[in-house]
């Protein structure tokens, strides 16, 4: 699998899709090669030039948080470990990844946003649609290509 393609076993879409932004989401999924392993996932709404409702799950955001670290000196293991285990628990309820998205990509309300032809994957039966939008696909993250609004 390239960096830039979701496998498939049906061909790849071969026209370009391109939507407006109406509403994000993000949500907690697993990894193709971990299946034990959470990850969040952004919910893209919108709709296209020809009126069609658009889903797309976009993979391989991840957030990022930096916090120095105290040296084992100045804490006890007692304290550093009891941090360790909580602190991703913390992180899930005070962060939320749509923002840091949005910044990162240069998404915002109302953008309009492509994905290349074979860049992404509509669902099928394999990865269950969870959604009423006519069309529902999943793309990778770096293979997104946003409009600004000018």
């Amino acid at each position: 699998m390239g960096s830039n393609t979701i496998s498939n076993d049906e061909a790849p879409p071969t026209e370009a899709l391109t939507f407006q932004v109406i509403e994000l989401e993000s949500s907690v999924g697993t990894f193709d090669y971990a299946p034990n392993a959470k990850c969040s996932v952004i919910e893209l709404f919108g709709r296209t030039d020809d009126n069609i409702s658009v889903l797309v799950h976009v993979h391989c955001s991840f957030p990022y948080f930096y916090a120095e670290i105290c040296s084992r000196n100045e804490l006890s293991t007692k304290f550093a470990e009891d941090v360790k285990a909580k602190i991703h628990e913390k992180l899930e309820t005070l962060f939320s990844i749509k923002y840091p998205f949005m910044v990162d990509n240069g998404v915002c309300g109302c953008c309009w946003i492509q994905l290349k032809p074979g860049s992404f994957r509509t669902r099928r039966e394999e990865w269950k649609r969870v959604s009423t939008c006519q069309l529902e696909c999943d793309v990778i993250v770096s293979s997104l290509i946003v409009y600004s609004l000018e």
